[in-house]
């Protein structure tokens, strides 16, 4: 069958990144790329990619691109805040081509399932690891068969919306083709704030996340268990990706420091294999040591990024951050001491924070002197545990194009009013700035 997979545009996410005058990030759609490389070798489907949201389709012109390929299925892919966006996009096509299947996907669907099937434009649902459940999917609307027995799917029964048990995770990845790099033109993907002009790609390198972050969803879609990608693999994945003229690449791992010795093997297959490669990771405070920050230096790293969140005690206690402010300093100075930039990122506004714990944080994350800084207002995403902070009658028909991280509070906390985290949130990255230039500034 012939079958379009469609990245949305994020209009309403650029929206709020402009508002604090941030280039948007030209994110290549790594996940649509491995599940079209799936659904080829194993099924042998025609796969067609469309990225709207680097094209910077309107609604419109999104339906119309991806009915222009002549599919006989449309995959689209939904964050929470764009899911409206998405659902629009499925009803404009549906005007058009009703006998399409749409079959809908991504780290919303993951979380609420079979709720996506109300509206009539959405024909079915694949939550979790979607690779194989996209595939079974595929033969059983091919055949004209009801997914009955299609685990990680949700489907329509008549009036009835279902939701099959989940999938078993994939536990070899290493069994998964390699991504299908031409579904987009990889080349023409730039994040300008750490690579400049040039080229870069996103990539994982496992799958899970072991710690429970009241607002993380990855274990949603993940699960808890880290499944990893070898080494061998992962080089092998960098040297086609610099056989394609790109050097550049942003790891997605939740915790790319997490197994150390896996680590250290990738960064030694990098440099024995003379793997041009400039890349920025994540890592947790409490996984970093001068060891591995000096071998992710040597193998071409330029920036870590950490999870800070707080810097109130408490308030790391109430979203289960599991770390301690010295690690903070500790690992910062690593970081810096082994030549690697670093981005720190906070939230502001968890449930129960005051003004007074905003402010340290804010202070804090200034004086910290990180190379970037990321401040976000707490949201909860359904999926997360912090989900349950919000009260049961605002949930239903929730309107989740208010979930973002920039401009927007929707928590109950008459001692945070969204007007002023949203001005404070504006003030500390005017302050951060301030500061750099202050810097840059001295003879």
């Amino acid at each position: 069958m012939r079958v379009t997979l469609v990245q949305p545009p994020s209009n309403s996410v650029y929206k709020q990144y402009k508002s604090f005058n941030r280039r948007a990030i030209k994110r290549f759609p790594f996940n649509l790329a491995c599940l079209a490389s799936y659904i080829t070798e194993r099924g042998g489907h025609a796969v067609a990619g469309i990225d709207a949201d680097h094209s910077e389709y309107s609604l419109e012109e999104t339906a119309r691109a991806a009915i222009e390929t002549g599919p006989d299925v449309i995959g689209l892919t939904s964050t929470t805040g764009i899911i409206d966006i998405v659902i629009t996009i499925a009803g404009l096509i549906k005007e058009e081509r009703p006998d399409i299947p749409i079959v809908l996907g991504g780290p919303h669907i993951s979380a609420v399932r079979q709720e996506v099937l109300r509206h009539a434009s959405v024909d079915f649902a694949v939550f979790g690891e979607g690779e194989a459940s996209f595939l079974e999917l595929l033969a059983c609307i091919e055949a004209g068969r009801t997914p009955a027995d299609v685990t990680g799917i949700a489907y329509r029964d008549g009036a009835t919306l279902r939701a099959n048990p989940a999938r078993e995770h994939i536990t070899d990845l290493d069994g998964l083709p390699m991504p299908m790099w031409d579904l987009f033109d990889c080349t023409d993907y730039h994040d300008f704030l750490i690579h400049g002009e040039d080229p870069y790609i996103i990539l994982t390198t496992s799958r899970g996340c072991p710690y429970d972050c009241i607002y993380c969803g990855s274990k949603t879609t993940w699960g808890k268990k880290v499944r990893y990608y070898s080494p061998e693999y992962v080089v092998q994945e960098l040297a086609d990706l610099a056989a394609r003229g790109i050097h550049n690449f942003t790891f997605v791992d939740d915790t790319f420091t997490l197994n150390k010795r896996r680590l250290k093997a990738i960064c030694q297959g990098i440099i024995e294999r003379d793997i041009r490669a400039t890349f920025m990771c994540s890592s947790r405070v409490d996984t970093i040591d001068h060891e591995t920050a000096d071998f992710l230096k040597r193998a071409g790293c330029r920036m870590i990024t950490f999870g800070v969140e707080s810097a109130s005690e408490k308030m790391l206690k109430v979203i289960k951050k599991q770390i301690h402010l010295d690690q903070v300093k500790g690992a910062l100075a690593i970081a810096k001491n082994a030549g690697i930039l670093t981005h720190t990122s906070y939230i502001i506004g968890c449930p129960g924070e005051t003004r007074e714990s905003v402010e340290q944080t804010i202070d804090f994350a200034i004086d910290m002197d990180p190379d970037v800084v990321q401040f976000s207002i707490f949201t909860p995403l359904p999926g997360t545990e912090s989900w349950d902070y919000m009260d049961p009658a605002v949930k239903t028909d929730f309107d989740y194009s208010k979930l973002h991280w920039y401009g927007s509070y929707v928590l109950d906390n008459p001692e945070l009013p969204a007007e002023y985290l949203i001005k404070i949130q504006q003030k500390a990255y005017e302050a951060f700035n301030a500061r750099k230039e202050a810097i840059r500034a001295r003879p």
